[in-house]
């Protein structure tokens, strides 16, 4: 569950394969301040957000969302408005 501008919305990750989830939370602040940054959608700025932080759990290292996968995560992310 993720609320954002006034709204709840049911957030469901991608599955994947768990390498390393420490600095999944910084990457999924780090997707979330790109999108926002670049003007998108409350949904888009949750869905970079969580593609950005399953991306680094998918690494060995701390703290890494390589922009490729993160790109093909983001139709993995799905969203529904729930109020």
């Amino acid at each position: 569950i993720a609320q954002f501008n006034g709204h709840l919305y049911d957030v469901t990750a991608p599955s994947i394969q768990l390498v390393n989830p420490t600095g999944s939370g910084d990457s999924t602040v780090a997707g979330a301040i790109y999108a926002f940054k670049n003007h998108l959608s409350d949904e888009n700025i949750i869905r970079y957000a969580i593609a950005s932080g399953t991306a680094n759990a998918m690494e060995t290292g701390v703290g890494i969302a390589r922009r490729e996968i993160v790109e093909q995560l983001l139709e993995q992310v799905n969203i529904k408005k729930i109020d």
